[in-house]
C-alpha cells in the first residue's frame, strides 16, 4: 500500500478519522509505504504552517514518519519518472489540471504495483492503478 499525503497526515488533525486510524492500525507496518512526494508535500505544509504548528509537524515528520517508514519511502527514480512520463501523456489524464503530483504518485504505486490509500479516490480514477479510501473502512464490528 503506497498511503497518500491525506491519510498519514490525518493523524495530526485534532479529531483523526476512526476509520483511518482503524486502517492504519490493521495495516501490517511492512505493507505501507510512502512516496517521496509525501515527503515534500509534508515539508511545504510545514513551511506555510504557523511557527507553533510548524514545530509540532516538523517533530512528527523527524520523529515518527521518517524513522516508522524508513526503508519504505519510495524515491521518484528513473522506472518512477519514465512511469510518470507515460501517465501524463494519457487523454483522461491531461484534462485535469491538478495532475502532476497525484501522477506522481500514480506513478510511483505502478511501477512499484502498489495500492493507493486516499481519501481522494477520484484524482486517481483517471490512472490505472487500484485505490482504496480508508475513510470508507469497516472493521467489521
Amino acid at each position: 500500500m503506497l498511503l497518500d499525503t491525506n491519510v498519514i497526515s490525518e493523524v495530526t488533525r485534532p479529531r483523526p478519522s476512526a476509520e483511518v486510524l482503524a486502517h492504519l492500525a490493521a495495516l501490517p507496518p511492512l505493507q505501507a509505504h510512502l512516496s517521496l512526494v509525501t515527503i515534500g508535500e509534508i515539508e511545504s505544509g510545514i513551511q506555510r504552517a504557523d511557527p507553533a504548528r510548524a514545530v509540532k509537524l516538523r517533530n512528527w515528520l523527524e520523529g515518527q514518519v521518517l524513522p516508522r517508514y524508513a526503508g519504505r519511502i519510495l524515491a521518484l527514480d528513473e522506472p518512477v519518472i519514465r512511469r510518470w512520463g507515460e501517465l501524463m501523456s494519457l487523454p483522461a489524464v491531461r484534462a485535469h489540471n491538478k495532475v502532476v503530483v497525484d501522477a506522481l504518485i500514480a506513478a510511483t504505486a505502478s511501477v512499484h504495483r502498489l495500492t493507493v490509500v486516499t481519501r481522494n479516490v477520484a484524482d486517481f480514477s483517471v490512472f490505472p492503478i487500484a485505490t482504496y479510501n480508508p475513510w470508507e473502512y469497516h472493521s467489521g464490528k
